[in-house]
């Protein structure tokens, strides 16, 4: 898989588990939101 095809599946990834929370507690702070995405992308590489 390219850099950039991975990069594009992990803000999808992102995006969907970022909907997921925003439905289950309303809106995160930006701070949580960067860290999920963070370990989205740490566990992806």
């Amino acid at each position: 898989m390219k850099i950039s095809e991975q990069i594009v599946e992990n803000i999808e990834q992102f995006k969907s588990v970022n909907e997921q929370i925003d439905e289950q507690k309303g809106e995160r702070s930006l701070r949580d939101k960067f860290c999920i995405m963070n370990n989205i992308f740490n566990f992806e590489t």
